[in-house]
């Protein structure tokens, strides 16, 4: 059964054949990252029935949804923090990119309260009267 309002699918059938499809889709540098990662909780993980593929099908949904330079950036911070290590899977990393979308948009103000902007180009006299 798929909700109207969120496309969530219940059936780990056509859940999996989603992701496969979304996963083709995402850039390049983010499916490196999931393959690198998935590896890496594969090894460390111990085998629960399918709930690692459950989750990886649930992640997949959610980065379909988010900005990449948030996913880009949860990525990273999963990585260089090394939280495959301490046994967090993939829904820690699905909830890291939920909450980098919730703030993305006021930690975007308040980098350019406190760093600035860029400065507007300047021209001269000359090039605008042509």
């Amino acid at each position: 059964m798929k909700c109207p309002a969120c496309g969530y699918t219940n059936n780990p059938a056509k859940m999996s054949n989603e992701a496969k499809a979304i996963f083709k889709e995402l850039p390049k540098y983010i499916q490196d990252s999931l393959k690198e990662i998935y590896h890496y909780l594969n090894k460390r993980i111990p085998k629960t029935y399918g709930k690692l593929n459950k989750d990886w099908n649930k992640l997949v949904c959610v980065i379909d949804g988010a900005d990449h330079d948030v996913v880009r950036s949860s990525l990273h911070t999963y990585m260089n923090n090394h939280y495959y290590m301490e046994g967090k899977d993939f829904n820690y990393l699905r909830v890291m990119i939920i909450n980098g979308m919730n703030t993305y948009n006021v930690k975007k103000e308040a980098e350019l309260l406190k760093y600035g902007a860029n400065p507007p180009e300047i021209k001269n006299d000359k090039e605008k009267k042509k």
